[in-house]
């Protein structure tokens, strides 16, 4: 495919997908090993190294690198099922690594800048955000809210969420994580705005 017809089928396959987005999962995740024997990545979203899938981390770290491809089932959780990582031009990682996606700016992570990412292991803002997501999609509680799929992880500093679209609402079910917020807990609670 030329970029001019992937960037097209990108956005023919987020069209389609996106009429289901925000509805509630219709079924129980499958177990595991049934899931990813059904698994398939989304030729749209470029190459799938299944060599990644279930490594967590690992996956995340190998597609910021890479800079495009995807791994599906890079994490399962037994009430979600797979989630996907993807990075392109237009989507994914390389949204949540660029700060994109925030509902506004103050929930921005990069707004409140190392204090939001103090708690996360990494040497670089990239290595912090990638344990930051690692993190919340391991111990983050899920919730549908306001027709939004999210995952809350709530640290001494504040809350931080991701946003999860649902690839499909179906068996096989899986997701890929869209936006990451912080929700700032200030010191004095008087000041919210105050920064550290």
């Amino acid at each position: 495919m030329s970029p001019e017809e992937l960037a097209k089928a990108q956005e023919e396959t987020f069209a389609e997908l996106g009429k289901n987005a925000f509805k509630p999962l219709s079924t129980t995740p499958l177990a595991k090993e049934q899931l990813f024997k059904e698994l398939n990545g989304y030729k749209h979203f470029g190459h799938d190294f299944t060599e990644y899938r279930d490594k967590g981390l690992k996956a995340l770290e190998f597609i910021a690198k890479k800079k495009h491809g995807q791994v599906s089932g890079a994490y399962y959780r037994a009430d979600l099922g797979a989630i996907d990582i993807s990075n392109n031009t237009q989507r994914g990682l390389v949204d949540l690594l660029a700060g994109r996606g925030a509902s506004d700016v103050e929930n921005n992570i990069y707004y409140w800048g190392k204090p939001a990412l103090e708690p996360f292991e990494g040497n670089t803002t990239q290595e912090k955000v990638l344990h930051a997501l690692d993190r919340i999609l391991k111990e983050g509680t899920y919730r549908l809210e306001q027709g939004q799929h999210i995952l809350s992880l709530e640290l001494d500093n504040g809350v931080y969420q991701l946003q999860l679209f649902p690839l499909s609402l179906e068996q096989p079910s899986h997701f890929y994580p869209m936006s990451l917020q912080h929700h700032h807990r200030p010191k004095n609670p008087d000041s919210p705005m105050e920064r550290d």
